[in-house]
């Protein structure tokens, strides 16, 4: 994972968060992103297939 986020971010401002998938494995793979807020915390549910 690399992102463009510092610590804090300003109202209204946005970042970027990369995710690639490197399986070590074959088959079905699942993970979570979680990003905490003042909305709180948002889960990003991630998925692929290692081949």
């Amino acid at each position: 994972m690399s992102t463009s986020c510092g610590s804090t971010l300003a109202a209204g401002a946005s970042c970027t968060i990369r995710v690639t998938f490197v399986p070590r494995a074959s088959g079905a793979r699942a993970g979570t992103v979680t990003v905490i807020d003042n909305a709180g915390t948002q889960r990003i549910t991630l998925s692929g297939v290692g081949t």
